[in-house]
C-alpha cells in the first residue's frame, strides 16, 4: 500500500504546486492583476475535469490496455518538460486576455497537469483492484494533504529561496521521479495479475451495491461547485487590497483543501449540524468585512475571510463525504466532483464579469450554500442520519437567505455614474457633495479613489486625493515643468489628475494598462481634455509598453500603478528599473508613489536605488483638514542636484533609514518582508 500512497502523495503535491509556480511567471505578462490567479484556477479545474474524464473512461478497458495507455501519456507528458512558459505575440491592450492566459498554460503545462490530474483516481482504481477490501478513500484525503503541503511549502519555503527557472525545473525532476512511482505502481498490478485471469483484478458494481440516484449525482455537482465559488470569491476580495502574489492565492486554497481532508478522513458528520448554526454570524462577517473592510487591518480581514472559508467548505465538502457512493463507482464520483469545480471556476471567471459590474458572486456563493444545507439535511433526514431539531435549521438558514436577498436586488439600483468590471478589476465613478459648489466626480477601484475632479468649470483645474501641490508628486512635476519644456512619461492613469501640471510645451505619454480606465478618463473627467499639453495615451502595462519602445528621455518617469491598494510587484524588481533607467534623460528621476495600508515599499525600493548608484529620498504629505487633499507618501529616486537642491524638495525630502533587505528581482519577491 506505501508505493501507492507515496505516489498518490506525490502527484496531487506536484499538481498544486505548479499552480503557483506558473501564475508567478504570468503575472508580469498580464500586469499583476489578480485575475491571473482565477483564470488560471478555471484552466486548472477544467483539467483536472479532463483528467477525471480520462481516468473514468480508461478504466473501462482491459487492464493490460488501461495500464499501458496511461503510461504511454506519461512519457508524452515528459516530452513537454521543463514547465517554462514562453510569450509569444503582445498582450497589450487586451480587454479580457483570459483566453490568452489559458492557452499559453495549455502549452507550458498542459499534459503533464493532465497525467497528475488522472493519476490520482486511476491509481486508486488500480489499489481497489489490488485491495478489494480497502476503501481507497482514505487514499484521497492523502491527495489533497499532499495538495495543501504544496500549496503552503510554496510561499514559505520554496519561492523565497530559488528562482523561477530553478524551481520549473525542480518541479519537471519531481515529475520524472513520479512517473518513475507510477510504472512501479503498474508493474506491481501487472506482477499481481500476472498468472490469473486478468478480470481477478477487476472490481466490477456488484448486483447488491445500486447505482447513485440522480438526486445524488446533483448534489455531487453543487456541493462541489459552491465551495470553488466561495474560494475564488474571497480570493478577489483579498486580492484587491494587496498584491497579487502566491502568498494570497494559496492560503485560501490550502483552506479549502483541509475542509476536503478533514470531510473525507472518516470523522463523521456529526459537525453538521453545528456548522449549519454557525451560518448567520459566519454570513454576517463577510458581509460586513466586505461592507467596512477599506477600514479594517488586513490582517484581520485574512482571518475573518479565511475562518469564513473554513467554515462553509467544511459544511459543503462534509455534505460531498456523507453522499460519497461505493467505491465501484469512485471514478463516476471524481467526475462529477471536478465538473463541479470547473462550473464554480467558469462562473466566477468568466460569468461572474460579464453579468456583474461588483465583485457580487461572492452573495451567489453564500446563497447557494444555504440553499444546498438546506437540500442536503433534508434528504440525509429522509435517509440514514438524523441531525434533529431541522424545523429550527431551517428556519435560520431561510432567515440567512432573506438576509442576502437585500445586496442581490440591490444591483440594478445603483445610483453612480458608471460601474465596470473586466479582467482587471471593478471600476466605479461616483458623486459626491451633489448640487453644491463643491460636487465632484471620483473613480474609485476596489475600495480606493484612484482621483477625483470638481464639475463647476473654474474649479476643474485643481489637483486633488493624493496629488496636491505639497505631495510628493506636486512639488517635483511643478519643479520640472517649471525649468523648461519636460517629457514626463506616466505609468497609471488615474483620471488624469498629474497633466494639470504640464504648461503648454510639455509632452506627457501616459501608460494604462485597463482599457476601461481610459474610456472613464475621456468620458467622465475633463484633465486631458483641458490641457494645452501633448498628450500620448498607451494601453498597455508600463513595463511591456517601455519594453517595446526606444529610449523615451523622460526627465521624470511617475509610477502610480494602483490595483486597489496593491502595487504590481513586477513594476518594482531590479528587472524593471533597469527598463526605466533606460528611459530616463542623463539627469532624469523616477518618482514613485507608495501610499498604501498594508505594504511598506520604501525599503524595496531604497534597496532598488542604491544598486544602480541612485539617491532615495521620501516626500510625506499629511494632506489637508478638509480633506480636499488626501495624506500621500512618494518615493524620489534621482540623481539630479539641481531637482534635489531645490527649495521645493530639500525642505521636505528625508533619507529613508537603512533597512536591511533583499532587491525584489522577477524571480524573487517576498510580501511578508514588507507587511505593515
Amino acid at each position: 500500500m506505501w508505493l501507492y500512497a507515496v505516489s498518490i502523495f506525490t502527484g496531487a503535491f506536484l499538481l498544486f504546486q505548479v499552480q503557483p509556480l506558473i501564475a508567478k511567471y504570468l503575472l508580469p505578462w498580464f500586469g499583476g492583476s489578480p485575475s491571473v490567479w482565477t483564470t488560471c484556477m478555471l484552466f486548472f479545474q477544467v483539467m483536472l475535469l479532463v483528467g477525471y474524464g480520462y481516468a473514468h473512461l480508461s478504466t473501462k478497458l482491459r487492464l493490460r490496455t488501461n495500464v499501458i495507455l496511461h503510461l504511454a501519456l506519461v512519457a508524452l507528458a515528459a516530452l513537454q518538460l521543463p514547465i517554462i512558459p514562453r510569450l509569444s505575440g503582445s498582450v497589450q491592450g487586451l480587454d479580457s486576455p483570459q483566453w490568452q492566459v489559458m492557452l499559453l498554460l495549455l502549452l507550458t503545462v498542459g499534459l503533464p497537469y493532465l497525467v497528475l490530474a488522472s493519476s490520482s483516481p486511476l491509481l486508486q482504481v488500480w489499489f481497489n483492484r489490488l485491495y478489494p477490501h480497502r476503501s481507497p478513500y482514505p487514499l484521497y484525503a492523502l491527495s489533497n494533504l499532499g495538495s495543501m503541503g504544496a500549496l503552503l511549502s510554496f510561499p514559505f519555503v520554496f519561492e523565497p529561496n530559488g528562482s523561477r527557472v530553478l524551481l520549473a525545473q525542480g518541479w519537471s525532476a519531481g515529475f520524472l521521479l513520479f512517473g518513475g512511482l507510477t510504472l512501479a505502481c503498474a508493474l506491481l498490478l501487472m506482477w499481481r495479475a500476472k498468472g490469473k485471469r486478468e478480470g481477478a483484478l477487476h472490481v466490477k458494481p456488484q448486483a447488491t451495491v445500486a447505482a447513485p440516484l440522480a438526486t445524488t449525482q446533483l448534489l455531487w455537482l453543487g456541493l462541489s461547485a459552491v465551495p470553488v465559488i466561495l474560494l475564488l470569491s474571497f480570493t478577489n476580495l483579498l486580492s484587491q487590497d494587496m498584491a497579487a502574489v502566491p502568498f494570497i492565492w494559496v492560503l485560501p486554497m490550502s483552506i479549502y483543501l483541509l475542509t476536503f481532508i478533514i470531510a473525507f478522513s472518516g470523522v463523521g458528520t456529526g459537525y453538521l449540524r453545528w456548522l449549519r448554526f454557525l451560518l448567520l454570524p459566519v454570513v454576517t462577517a463577510v458581509l460586513w468585512f466586505k461592507l467596512i473592510g477599506p477600514d479594517i487591518s488586513i490582517l484581520l480581514q485574512i482571518a475573518v475571510y479565511c475562518v469564513s472559508l473554513f467554515a462553509l467548505c467544511l459544511l459543503s465538502h462534509g455534505e460531498l463525504a456523507f453522499f460519497k457512493p461505493h467505491e465501484s463507482y469512485l471514478t463516476r464520483f471524481y467526475l462529477l466532483v471536478s465538473l463541479g469545480g470547473a462550473l464554480g471556476g467558469v462562473f466566477v471567471a468568466l460569468v461572474a464579469p460579464l453579468i456583474f459590474n461588483g465583485l457580487h458572486e461572492v452573495y451567489v456563493g453564500l446563497a447557494a450554500v444555504l440553499l444546498l444545507s438546506m437540500v442536503s439535511a433534508a434528504v440525509m433526514n429522509n435517509g440514514a442520519l438524523r441531525l434533529g431539531m431541522p424545523k429550527l435549521e431551517y428556519a435560520v438558514q431561510v432567515g440567512i437567505l432573506l438576509y442576502l436577498i437585500v445586496p442581490l436586488l440591490s444591483f440594478d439600483q445603483d445610483t453612480a455614474l458608471h460601474r465596470s468590471r473586466n479582467f482587471y478589476g471593478t471600476l466605479v465613478v461616483e458623486r459626491e457633495a451633489v448640487g453644491t459648489a463643491d460636487e465632484k466626480k471620483r473613480l474609485v477601484h476596489g475600495a480606493i479613489t484612484h482621483g477625483d475632479q470638481y464639475v463647476q468649470p473654474h474649479k476643474r483645474i485643481y489637483a486633488g486625493t493624493y496629488y496636491a501641490p505639497s505631495s510628493g508628486v506636486g512639488r517635483v512635476l511643478s519643479q520640472v515643468t517649471g525649468e523648461r519644456a519636460a517629457h514626463v512619461g506616466l505609468i497609471g492613469l488615474g483620471v488624469g489628475t498629474l497633466t494639470v501640471y504640464g504648461n503648454g510645451d510639455d509632452r506627457f505619454r501616459l501608460y494604462e494598462i485597463n482599457p476601461d480606465v481610459v474610456d472613464i478618463a475621456l468620458q467622465h473627467f475633463t484633465y486631458l481634455a483641458d490641457q494645452p499639453n501633448r498628450i500620448d495615451i498607451v494601453v498597455g502595462d508600463g513595463r511591456l509598453s517601455l519594453a517595446q519602445e526606444a529610449a523615451n528621455g523622460f526627465d521624470v518617469l511617475v509610477l502610480d500603478a494602483f490595483s486597489g491598494d496593491a502595487i504590481p510587484v513586477h513594476l518594482l524588481t531590479a528587472e524593471a528599473f533597469d527598463e526605466y533607467r533606460r528611459h530616463l534623460a542623463e539627469d532624469g528621476s523616477i518618482l514613485i508613489h507608495i501610499s498604501n495600508r498594508f505594504l511598506d515599499l520604501e525599503p524595496v525600493i531604497t534597496a532598488l536605488a542604491r544598486d544602480n548608484q541612485l539617491q532615495v529620498f521620501t516626500i510625506a504629505d499629511q494632506g489637508d483638514a478638509e480633506d480636499r487633499y488626501y495624506s500621500s507618501d512618494w518615493v524620489l529616486v534621482s540623481n539630479n542636484r539641481d531637482l534635489l537642491t531645490s527649495d521645493q524638495i530639500q525642505s521636505v525630502a528625508v533619507v529613508p533609514p537603512f533597512v536591511p533587505i533583499r532587491p525584489w528581482t522577477d524571480d524573487y519577491t517576498s510580501l511578508f518582508s514588507v507587511l505593515k
